[in-house]
């Protein structure tokens, strides 16, 4: 994955230190950078959320 592309933004984080001890462990035991680990549970978290709102915005009663 290349860092240098026109389509990525950049963001910094403050975090707990176990956290990120933790983060850390996470991605050396399973041979990933500690950014792919970040951005899988990014990817995960918005697609978790997006659908929690698509289905509570679809249980709305029409107000016509």
């Amino acid at each position: 994955m290349s860092t240098k592309n026109n389509d990525n933004a950049r963001i910094t984080i403050d975090m707990p230190k176990m956290d990120h001890k933790r983060l850390k462990a996470l991605a050396a035991y399973t041979g990933k950078s500690m950014r792919e680990m970040v951005l899988e549970f990014i990817e995960h978290g918005i697609s978790e959320y997006q659908e929690q709102v698509e289905c509570a915005h679809s249980h709305k009663p029409n107000k016509e």
